[in-house]
């Protein structure tokens, strides 16, 4: 069950009431904890989100040589 059916669910069970908001307002509160989390666990693995085509890709990683060479 996804967040947007679990908000339809408690919409069409519960009257409108100061709880069924309270609950409306946990559920919603979990949804965005979880996609910040998501976003920031995909970020730190060089993934990025591109708005325009609402997708998650890999970044490719550059490999540096830091020191020179040994000859």
């Amino acid at each position: 069950m996804t967040f947007i059916q679990l908000d339809q669910l408690i919409r069409e069970t519960m009257p409108d009431s100061p709880e069924r908001r309270d609950i409306l307002s946990g559920v919603n509160d979990l949804s965005e904890g979880i996609n910040q989390m998501l976003g920031f666990l995909l970020a730190t693995q060089n993934w990025t989100y591109n708005e325009n085509e609402d997708t998650w890709k890999q970044k490719k990683t550059v490999i540096r040589q830091v020191n020179n060479p040994l000859r």
